[in-house]
């Protein structure tokens, strides 16, 4: 039998990448970070992330914070179609 199912919702905590610096991260953000780089036209973090080491690309990826506190990458307009911001 075929049923019927919906996502549960979940809440994180989430930075769209703009090659900011690390010492303006939050603090669990500093601790996935293996490596960062920024040149002139680009930038980049490594992370290391539930699903193993990844690259958040400046503009393109948001860098989430699960409820679990596991962190993960996830391309901008994936993030944009599953999330929506939070009023407060």
């Amino acid at each position: 039998m075929i049923k019927s199912y919906k996502s549960k919702p979940v809440h994180v905590d989430a930075m769209l990448y703009q090659g900011e610096t690390i010492g303006t991260f939050p603090d669990w953000l500093k601790v996935a970070t293996i490596n960062r780089f920024n040149g002139s036209s680009i930038a980049s973090i490594v992370l290391l992330t539930k699903n193993g080491v990844q690259t958040a690309w400046a503009g393109q990826d948001y860098i989430i914070r699960y409820e679990d506190k596991s962190v993960d990458v996830m391309r901008k307009d994936a993030f944009e179609a599953t999330f929506e911001e939070e009023s407060e």
